[in-house]
């Protein structure tokens, strides 16, 4: 039942954010084979559903940005029909121990103040957590893979 209630949750907010209007770009897919259409268009999907819990952040930034809240604005009725959420704040290798465990926890609580001002329920978030540099997404000394780390999840209970 967990595992349909995040799919279920992850779709919804899959199609919220794919609303965005953006300009249609024509393309001449005729020499393109209906396997690799098929591919392609299952790890964008893929890749959308993963991404679709987890908000990313600048660096040394707790900051809400406008883009975020849109995507927290298509997850409002998913999360108020799940039992409970936990919010997990987590950053990049750069900076202490103790900084980092800091920054996580400010962003989780930023993103729950976020969720909140949208409509959802206190008693569904769970008090958040933070995991400082000890969730990494990726290991390289890139500032791309830096950005993947300085994220909250949204974890459906």
């Amino acid at each position: 039942m967990k595992k349909l209630s995040l799919v279920s949750f992850l779709m919804m907010l899959l199609v919220f954010t794919g609303c965005a209007q953006k300009n249609a770009e024509v393309t001449d897919d005729s020499n393109v084979s209906d396997e690799t259409v098929d591919s392609s268009t299952e790890e964008a999907v893929t890749n959308a559903v993963e991404d679709a819990n987890k908000f990313y952040f600048e660096y040394d930034s707790y900051s809400v940005t406008d883009e975020m809240k849109q995507k927290l604005k298509a997850a409002v009725l998913l999360i108020n029909k799940a039992p409970s959420i936990v919010l997990e704040g987590n950053a990049d290798e750069r900076g202490s121990d103790e900084y980092n465990q800091a920054l996580g926890l400010k962003r989780a609580k930023s993103v729950q103040d976020a969720l909140i001002a949208e409509g959802v329920e206190a008693s569904k978030i769970e008090a958040p957590i933070s995991l400082g540099e000890l969730n990494p997404v990726c290991e390289d000394q890139t500032e791309e893979c830096f950005a993947k780390n300085r994220r909250v999840e949204i974890k459906i209970k």
